[in-house]
């Protein structure tokens, strides 16, 4: 398996994010969605900005303050017109089997009795009730959610390399390219990666 970070696709997005988030018409804030600062979207419930990127759990917050204020919910724009909708986890735990677990096969089978019972209670309560019905309260809502959850996408490295989304996210926030830094990052996400994969041979 092969990290492919440095690809045109990468660089592109990068260059694009970069343009977005510094536009005037754009206010970015570098806090997360569960972040106090971030949880006053005044603008957009104001009518003075016309779409506001955030956690779905601001729907609430947003309603409990302003029961009449009506808005809809849409997936994250594709990257250009050919490119497929991807979605990714937000605020999701991501649970992993640590090397030192003395029997690798019991830790995998309680994770997958996990996932396999969740289905008829975690998922149908979170999914269907609370997200569906509570938040995407509209059917056009309920089929924005649907089309994340059917183009989700988690990235395996993720659980172990941090530093190339770091890296990304810097040059967006910094305007600094991102070419240069690549190499060496890559070269060390290569080497924790392998070392995962050897764990599974």
């Amino acid at each position: 398996m092969e990290i492919v970070a440095k690809s045109d696709r990468n660089i592109s997005i990068c260059e694009s994010l970069t343009n977005l988030i510094h536009d005037p018409a754009v206010r970015y804030d570098t806090n997360t969605a569960r972040a106090p600062a971030n949880k006053n979207p005044s603008l957009f419930t104001n009518g003075k900005g016309l779409f506001f990127a955030s956690a779905l759990l601001l729907g609430n917050t947003i309603r409990e303050r302003d029961p009449d204020f009506n808005y809809g919910i849409i997936v994250m724009p594709k990257h250009d017109e050919n490119s497929d909708y991807i979605s990714t986890t937000y605020g999701a735990s991501v649970f992993g089997i640590p090397a030192t677990a003395k029997n690798f096969h019991v830790s995998a089978v309680v994770l997958n009795a996990m996932n396999a019972l969740s289905k008829d209670t975690v998922v149908y309560a979170f999914y269907d009730i609370v997200m569906k019905s509570q938040i995407a309260d509209a059917q056009e809502d309920a089929k924005m959610i649907d089309l994340a959850r059917e183009t989700l996408y988690i990235d395996f490295e993720f659980i172990n390399e941090l530093d190339l989304l770091h890296a990304f996210r810097k040059a967006v926030t910094d305007k600094s390219p991102i070419v240069s830094q690549l190499d060496a990052l890559i070269s060390s996400a290569q080497d924790k990666l392998t070392k995962i994969l050897e764990a599974y041979r």
